[in-house]
């Protein structure tokens, strides 16, 4: 009887080092996995604000992407917060639970990606068919002026493929010139001096934005888009560790202290 207790606790001696070795190493993971949470909720509030004008132009789908990143770094920052608890405490329960949502989290993020490389063609050409309605609605609704305005001074662009999308429209009508543009096209924007904004067709030295507003809006989401993908597909592979980590303390905890009683 009394080598079997020497047995047990030698051994129970012999996991501590792993066991304190894992909690350092989940402890630390609980760190950047709360900075990732953070940073995904500045991209999502990010994509909110600064994309604001593209998405009233779009489909309800655009704004839910946004509204996906802000709910997901919330939900990141709120089960850290548990990992680092379930880690100071090494309740075993606290661990599993941990473990668990993050492997619901894991395939939520693993669902929105899907869902929305599916979806991609589908947000693109519901942005240029609501792109191709505001010019229609140009000069009639101050709201759809405002962001067209806006996002043409911005991205330096002019109609939806090229500039010649407004001859024509309810706007050039208006202003008895079948071949005009707003100011806002104006290269160096409305308020630039010596833009000439009508009669475009025999226009010698065209002083405003020709490329159009529809490909430089999906080259810019491309390329963030790049850029977030890359880093979603980071932090679920490094979700996977915090899994193994959790699960793995979890069972030494477990294994120690049946070895004690």
């Amino acid at each position: 009887m009394t080598n079997e207790t020497g047995d047990r606790a030698k051994r129970t001696m012999a996991t501590r080092p792993a066991m304190v070795f894992m909690r350092i190493l989940l402890f630390v993971f609980d760190i950047i996995f709360w900075a990732s949470g953070i940073a995904v909720l500045a991209v999502g509030i990010w994509s909110r604000i600064q994309l604001a004008t593209f998405m009233q132009m779009s489909g309800p789908e655009t704004d839910i992407v946004c509204w996906t990143l802000i709910g997901a770094g919330v939900f990141i920052i709120l089960i850290s917060v548990l990992g680092f608890y379930a880690t100071i405490s090494s309740k075993p329960w606290l661990l599993k639970l941990y473990g668990f949502l993050l492997i619901v989290l894991f395939l939520g993020e693993l669902g929105a990606g899907i869902f929305g490389y599916i979806r991609r063609g589908t947000m693109k050409s519901s942005f240029q068919d609501g792109l191709a309605t505001s010019l229609d609605k140009y000069g009639e609704d101050s709201k759809v002026t405002d962001n067209v305005d806006d996002l043409q001074e911005t991205i330096e662009c002019c109609g939806v493929t090229n500039y010649t999308d407004w001859f024509g429209t309810p706007y050039a009508e208006s202003t008895g010139v079948y071949d005009s543009v707003p100011t806002s096209c104006c290269v160096g924007g409305a308020e630039a001096t010596g833009c000439v904004t009508q009669n475009l067709k025999t226009a010698l030295n065209l002083t405003i934005y020709t490329e159009g507003c529809y490909a430089k809006v999906i080259d810019i989401i491309d390329s963030d888009m790049a850029i977030i993908g890359g880093s979603a597909v980071g932090v679920i592979v490094f979700q996977i560790i915090g899994i193994i980590l959790s699960c793995c303390l979890a069972t030494s905890i477990n294994k120690n202290t049946y070895e004690v009683v």
